[in-house]
């Protein structure tokens, strides 16, 4: 964005007179790159070389692109935390972001190893290849990687991600054989948490989670889509007793044309999805392979559970289990075939609309050794419904050795990032897959040039009003630069564009209401400004809102732009 002159001096408390002036600025939602290794300003022919610097300067509407590499969070801890609604980050582009792949340009997230954490067994797996073995700048926190953020004044409705790999093994705790440790690290912790209806995440690989892979919670609004909670084209590998886990209250969430695979068992039976007793699901065209003791759990007898076209295969109990009513008991069925029609809504507690389901086999790529030591797990706990003899013809295909019974596994192995495409030639359109295109992204917000005017405050009730009020009438406003004294408020929404979801009102007298974006850099200067009475700068555009509250003149403005002023 270009630099904006500097316009006037706001004091919270002191009321400065300003004669006119007009002068073009240029306004716009902003498009960030970054790259691995650069440290340039943000644009695509000098970009940031941090992604957690991106999310810091951007504002909501904002896209970050972000190109091959491997990237490591803030002081390399391996979190990333979003704050604002409507941020978009895209992964899988070029270096020269001239082309995008996410299943070609890799875009990793993880922590940087350290001794102490997962040095052991990066060394154990000749891990050089993938990253250095040096330590963080940041102490080691138990977070989830990905975190949005849900505070009185942070958010992040609406959030995307789509096209990173996201590894988790680097955050666990090994000891020197490779084997993992459990008494310490982040026990049932997911490497994704979202909060906020509308969050969609697509193309991404997510793996080595020492809980569940993405843990979903909001609220949403039934019949708009923009609101809907998305995971789609994903592979979600090695993960801990869930892999993806969808409490989603009375939202809707739609889980399409994903793979899973390799859920472990450890204190409880592990499950492909867990899924709330509140929200609409739509689980349609994914792969389940070894997903877990079950695939899908229905443990509240949620009857809006859509299963269409969906592929399962080798799971110790069945492939759905569900909550029976008439029985007061838990039942688990592996027969997918069955899960359709009347008899999904009288016998399964599904929705009629479910159909397609079918038991076979994808014949994924999977990592053999990682295969190997998943299924001597399994046969430790006994026969149950797996296709034995599916078994060693699998471990056939994929170069591994016989199958030894009773032999306690080495818990556990990680999955390498060699093996994490997973595929199906077999199936076409069903589980993650290739695309010969991916979704491209721009900033949603328009390029504007404005002339602000500058005022005296009380031109505002006084000689610039009959224009403020003659466009108004035909929703346009008036673009000033003007200085008052600031109180926040809630409350006070009188203009049709603004929405209290996404703008705070911050009252000035009695008659003048501010409108300021939430989370937005501007946002965050103002209630520092009205918190500890700093110096501002304030750009936007005045509406008459006189009819809409009483016959007085009244009006607001939209905060295009707020800047604390620093001390010369």
């Amino acid at each position: 964005m270009r630099q904006i002159q500097r316009l006037f001096w706001v004091r919270v408390g002191f009321v400065f007179l300003l004669g006119f002036l007009f002068f073009p600025s240029l306004l716009e939602g902003r498009d960030w790159y970054v790259c691995a290794g650069k440290d340039g300003n943000g644009t695509k022919d000098s970009p940031l070389g941090t992604i957690y610097e991106a999310l810091l300067m951007a504002n909501p509407d904002d896209v970050i692109h972000v190109a091959e590499g491997v990237y490591y969070g803030e002081g390399e801890s391996g979190v990333w935390v979003i704050t604002k609604d409507d941020l978009t980050l895209v992964g899988g582009y070029s270096k020269d972001f001239s082309k995008r792949d996410p299943f070609k340009y890799l875009t990793v997230l993880m922590r940087k190893v350290s001794k102490g954490l997962s040095y052991n067994e990066c060394k154990y797996r000749h891990h050089e290849k993938y990253h250095q073995l040096t330590p963080p700048l940041a102490s080691y926190k138990v977070s989830p990687m990905i975190v949005g953020a849900s505070s009185t004044n942070r958010s992040h409705s609406r959030t995307v991600l789509d096209g990173f790999v996201i590894d988790g093994h680097t955050r666990n705790y090994y000891h020197e054989n490779g084997r993992l440790r459990l008494d310490k690290g982040p026990l049932y912790i997911p490497l994704i948490t979202f909060s906020k209806p509308g969050c969609k995440i697509r193309n991404c690989v997510i793996f080595n989670s020492l809980g569940p892979a993405i843990r979903m919670s909001a609220l949403g609004k039934r019949g708009k889509k923009a609101t809907y909670n998305v995971i789609e084209n994903c592979v979600i590998i090695n993960t801990l007793e869930i892999a993806l886990d969808l409490r989603l209250g009375n939202g809707v969430a739609v889980v399409e044309n994903n793979t899973f695979f390799g859920v472990r068992r450890y204190r409880q039976p592990s499950y492909g999805l867990y899924l709330g007793g509140d929200g609409r699901f739509i689980i349609r065209r994914n792969i389940f392979y070894f997903s877990g003791e079950v695939a899908i759990n229905n443990p509240h007898y949620n009857r809006n559970i859509r299963l269409i076209e969906n592929v399962f295969w080798n799971h110790f109990q069945g492939v759905y289990r569900f909550y029976s009513s008439t029985s007061g008991v838990s039942i688990v069925s592996n027969k997918p075939e069955k899960l359709q029609g009347d008899r999904a809504k009288l016998v399964f507690s599904l929705s009629p609309k479910s159909r397609g389901n079918t038991l076979q086999d994808p014949e994924l790529p999977v990592d053999p050794n990682f295969f190997i030591s998943y299924v001597q797990e399994l046969r430790n706990l006994g026969k149950g419904r797996i296709d034995w003899e599916n078994v060693e013809r699998t471990k056939e295909r994929l170069g591994g050795q016989t199958l030894v019974s009773k032999k306690k596994p080495r818990f556990w192995d990680l999955y390498e990032r060699d093996f994490i495409f997973l595929f199906s030639k077999k199936l076409k359109n069903i589980g993650a897959h290739r695309k010969k295109q991916y979704p491209s992204y721009r900033s949603k917000t328009q390029l504007v040039r404005k002339n602000y005017q500058k005022i005296r405050y009380s031109d505002l009730r006084g000689g610039l009003f009959q224009k403020i009020e003659a466009l108004s009438k035909k929703n346009q406003g008036v673009d000033v630069a003007f200085v008052t004294e600031l109180t926040r408020m809630r409350g006070g929404y009188y203009l049709p564009q603004i929405s209290a979801e996404k703008y705070e009102c911050f009252r000035a007298k009695n008659w003048l209401f501010l409108y300021v974006r939430k989370g937005t850099n501007s946002y965050f200067d103002i209630l520092r400004a009205v918190r500890d009475r700093e110096r501002i700068r304030v750009w936007g555009s005045v509406f008459d809102i006189s009819p809409r509250i009483y016959n007085d003149k009244y009006v607001a403005v939209v905060v295009d732009k707020a800047e604390i002023e620093e001390e010369e």
